[in-house]
């Protein structure tokens, strides 16, 4: 069952950004998550190499609104530990706008607004099922037999 839920974290005062965050660092348990956000910021994802938060900047370099973000869940995440193509869940969490003196907050800095769609696996699919349709489209992939669609079921080729 998939599920798509509305955040909203309203400003806070600078000395309570870390202290209270919007969304304590988590990685997302599901196979993948897909963000809308605004261009209030606050988005962060964490480098284990560096050991250091960095902002998921809603802009590109040419001042273009980047609404859209994709973090690949834990369940893909495993899925896809073993093959040549693994993809890591990222760590992150979430700052609240900070809080700018009375009368200076207006529009979307004085919250943040996100739309997020958690995707999950199907009902009692497992690992092993997952990985074995992974599999399969990877070797599909190489062999330029995209027009095909996989099941995780290893008896359905559809």
């Amino acid at each position: 069952v998939d599920l798509l839920r509305v955040f909203r974290y309203d400003t806070v005062q600078p000395h309570e950004q870390l202290t209270n965050p919007g969304s304590s660092p988590h990685t997302d348990w599901g196979t993948m998550t897909i963000v809308w956000q605004d261009t209030a910021g606050g988005l962060q994802m964490y480098c284990h190499e560096h050991k250091t938060w960095n902002d998921v900047v809603p802009k590109d370099d040419d001042g273009q609104v980047i609404r859209f973000f994709v973090h690949v869940g834990d369940f893909l995440s495993l899925a896809t530990a073993s093959s040549s193509f693994a993809w890591p869940s990222p760590r992150h969490r979430v700052l609240c706008p900070i809080r700018l003196s009375k009368g200076e907050n207006h529009g979307e800095r004085d919250k943040r607004v996100s739309l997020v769609y958690f995707a999950y696996p199907p009902m009692g699919v497992t690992l092993y099922e997952a990985r074995k349709a992974l599999q399969k489209l990877s070797l599909a992939s190489q062999h330029h037999d995209l027009n095909d669609s996989f099941s995780v079921d290893d008896n359905k080729h559809q």
